[in-house]
């Protein structure tokens, strides 16, 4: 829809965009995989935390091929660095003894919300449009870095 309706394109470009996305989050993988050695986990997280719904917001107001695949480039990047720091802490912080319930839950709480999420936004962008659905989408992704920011200064610290 973004690639056709807000871009103007079509299944090219549609690729295109999945593929800067792709580029990015290799990018995040590689980078937090060079930055294992420090102990700045938490840190990480609260920056990426912030840097992706930033990223998001500024994505839906792209209306340039170029400016969008750079925006989607960092997304790819914020999301693989979120997603793989949270993952590493919920590991490193739980006891052994109970770390294979508490992934099972991780993860069926990311895999379960993920469709049920992607079901909403796309109900959304069909009822107001794709970019009041994006920008309500970085606005509460936002919010909630900003309560995680607040109400959990320990996460900053986190090694």
């Amino acid at each position: 829809a973004w690639a056709v309706n807000i871009l103007g394109g079509e299944a090219v470009t549609n690729g295109l965009l999945a593929s800067a996305r792709g580029v990015g989050s290799v990018i995040g993988g590689l980078s937090l995989a060079s930055l294992a050695r420090y102990k700045v986990r938490g840190r990480l997280l609260t920056i990426g935390t912030f840097v992706f719904p930033v990223a998001l917001l500024v994505f839906a107001f792209m209306r340039w091929q170029t400016q969008a695949l750079i925006m989607l480039a960092v997304l790819g990047f914020a999301s693989v660095f979120v997603l793989n720091v949270a993952n590493a802490l919920v590991q490193s912080l739980v006891p052994e003894a109970l770390r294979g319930r508490v992934m099972s839950i991780y993860s069926l709480v990311f895999f379960g919300a993920l469709p049920i999420g992607s079901l909403l936004i796309g109900w959304l962008a069909q009822a107001a449009g794709e970019q009041i659905a994006v920008i309500l989408d970085g606005a509460l992704a936002l919010g909630v870095a900003v309560l995680l920011w607040l109400f959990l200064p320990r996460l900053r610290a986190l090694e």
